[in-house]
């Protein structure tokens, strides 16, 4: 499969050039020979493909078409409610009462049956009022056998985007053409989404405090039952973020480009940029790379808010990997322009207070030496201008102008290859 969608990426490109040049001359027919040729490997591949597939369907024990255990609950044309009083009223009309969706302690794959889709509450702790503390999962599991892919949203409860895309994908997604098993957790960190606040009850960043401990502060031990009871049971993760308030992001993807998984994980993911990060200390994506499982992080937008055209690009991406990963029969989509690839990126950090005025967006190239920011005091006096440390590209900003020492400015990366083993960007 994965050699099939190479093909496919190159007879996408070739065609195009085909397109474009005389088929006449001597080169336009030399490329016109090879592309005939490709499509006729690519054919037999096809077919060879469907052989293997067929001969998996074939050899299942069990064939049924199973349908999701959550599905008689939840609601529709046949769903009745009681007088129980557990409706609900709003705006003056009854609705239908929660779909009942089942809490469990553990993710037992195992457990669920072939070609569905299932909801359940996985509990990850306990609150002060002895009330269990779940995050919601969504689990597809495929008709054939196949690789367990992990995506996470929602780690910081204001960054919202990976949302819809779980939800998209999971409406799109047929499970008779899926190998292996997604496992899905839209919101990891529901005290932060239900406050729309970026930290844990506690106040701290979940994405700063893996591994955790059983016996540590509350963030600790929620972290550690996140490694346990999720990242330990997939084979590849995708967590997704987006900026933090008083921030914007550009649609990037922070991977490590020398490990060879992560890094193709990375360019299937067609995102604007793709930054070289090492990954810092305490984040779910280095903790679950600690234990063999490839993770990149994909910055999606903006906070608090939906990005639709990052959220369709995202979920394209996710597609993507999917296909690499010979869980769905498609082909890769090659990206209509190439991701701009940098070797590290670094946070510009305020060193005077006022207010502020950027001079430059997102996306934007940027010179060595070339102001990128002005910084006045209150009665409109210029404090400070900041210039670019060196040649790079924008890939997020401030923008709150009320600033004082210590806040952010700008995210600029290094466009390159030139990659090494420690690379943080300073956050």
């Amino acid at each position: 499969t994965v050699n099939y969608n190479i093909l496919a990426m190159c007879t996408t490109l070739m065609s195009e050039k085909v397109a474009e040049m005389d088929e006449c001359t001597p080169q336009g027919k030399a490329v016109a020979i090879v592309l005939r040729k490709l499509r006729d490997i690519m054919k037999a591949k096809r077919a060879h493909i469907e052989a293997l597939m067929k001969e998996v369907d074939d050899g299942m024990a069990d064939r049924r078409d199973f349908r999701s255990p959550m599905r008689d609950g939840l609601g529709g044309n046949d769903s009745k409610c009681d007088d129980s009083g557990d409706d609900y009223v709003a705006n003056g009309e009854t609705k239908n009462k929660y779909a009942e969706v089942p809490i469990v302690t553990s993710l037992d794959l195992n457990a669920l049956p072939a070609a569905s889709k299932t909801r359940m509450r996985l509990v990850l702790s306990v609150n002060a009022l002895s009330e269990p503390v779940s995050v919601p999962v969504m689990v597809a599991k495929g008709k054939y056998a196949g690789k367990v892919l992990g995506l996470t949203s929602a780690i910081h409860g204001n960054e919202l985007n990976g949302i819809p895309v779980i939800h998209r994908l999971f409406q799109e997604l047929d499970v008779d053409e899926l190998g292996g098993t997604i496992v899905a957790i839209p919101v990891l960190n529901p005290p932060g989404f239900l406050r729309n606040t970026r930290e844990f009850s506690d106040g701290r960043d979940l994405n700063r405090t893996f591994p955790g401990k059983p016996n540590g502060n509350p963030s600790m031990s929620y972290v550690h039952s996140i490694l346990q009871k999720i990242v330990t049971r997939v084979d590849y993760l995708i967590d997704m973020h987006t900026a933090s308030f008083g921030r914007v992001n550009s649609f990037y993807v922070r991977a490590n480009m020398l490990d060879p998984e992560t890094r193709q994980m990375a360019l299937l993911q067609n995102p604007q940029f793709i930054v070289h990060n090492s990954s810092p200390a305490g984040s779910l994506r280095g903790m679950a790379s600690s234990y063999g499982v490839p993770a990149i992080t994909v910055e999606i937008g903006n906070p608090q808010a939906f990005h639709n055209n990052f959220i369709r690009m995202t979920l394209e991406g996710i597609e993507n990997i999917l296909c690499h990963l010979g869980m769905l029969p498609e082909t890769v989509e090659p990206p209509s322009v190439l991701p701009v690839i940098c070797s590290k990126s670094t946070w510009i950090w305020v060193h005077h207070g006022g207010v502020l005025s950027l001079k430059v967006g997102v996306g934007d190239p940027v010179r060595k030496g070339q102001i990128i920011g002005v910084m006045r005091d209150i009665f409109g006096d210029v404090i400070h201008e900041y210039e670019a440390p060196y040649d790079g590209v924008i890939i997020g900003k401030s923008v709150n102008p009320v600033c004082q020492v210590g806040d952010r400015l700008v995210h600029i990366g290094t466009v390159g290859t030139n990659f090494v083993e420690d690379a943080q960007d300073g956050h």
